[in-house]
């Protein structure tokens, strides 16, 4: 694969929403602001690469929206339910053999940073006392976070977007309260998440 050259780099891509081959063929577009409720469901397959020319042109920026796709992509994930399928395996395994043993490292690290989120989600469903007019005490529904960690088992910001959006929480029993409190915690903890896949790639973004 041809690397592009210093000049045709754009403005680092800090996004996690953002394409490479965008970032990469329009230098001078502005970076959109983060927005975790448009987080492509496929993981870029350029990211291996991009990790490569992050550490090459000194673009730091890159690196965590590269880690985190390479954290969920079937290269370090085959288990995953999404799949990339812009490149062949061998193409993304070849690509993954350019990178430092630290990059692999910090690649793994923040997989299972993603995995472990899950971890939090059945806490964050489960609503004890919403509100004086509410007639439950407690408010849960265990199979839905079953269910979102089964489709994206790797990536729990996505599953986060999938209960936030796809979820009827009226039918599962939450009032408009608990519905409320249900959406904060949850947009909190999918930004959480984020901070915290950057925390764990910063130590290494002066690597070469």
């Amino acid at each position: 694969m041809t690397i592009p050259s210093i000049s045709a780099l754009p403005t680092p891509v800090s996004s996690p929403t953002i394409p490479y081959s965008q970032a990469f063929q329009s230098p001078n577009d502005p970076i959109p602001l983060l927005d975790l409720y448009r987080l492509p469901h496929r993981p870029d397959p350029f990211a291996a690469h991009a990790i490569f020319i992050a550490r090459s042109f000194s673009l730091p920026e890159i690196l965590p929206r590269a880690f985190y796709d390479l954290a969920r992509s079937p290269s370090l994930a085959p288990n995953a339910s999404i799949q990339a399928s812009q490149k062949s395996d061998a193409e993304m395994n070849r690509d993954i053999q350019q990178l430092s043993h630290i990059d692999h490292f910090v690649a793994v690290g923040v997989q299972k940073l993603l995995l472990a989120a899950w971890d939090r989600c059945h806490q964050l469903l489960q609503v004890d006392r919403c509100s004086e007019q509410c007639t439950l005490q407690r408010h849960q529904a265990p199979g839905i976070v079953s269910s979102a960690k089964h489709k994206f088992p790797v990536d729990p910001m996505i599953g986060m977007n999938y209960l936030l959006l796809e979820v009827d929480w009226a039918s599962q029993g939450y009032c408009h309260d608990a519905q409320r409190v249900v959406r904060d915690r949850l947009e909190g903890e999918r930004e959480r998440i984020w901070e915290a896949v950057r925390a764990q790639v910063a130590p290494t973004m002066g690597h070469r």
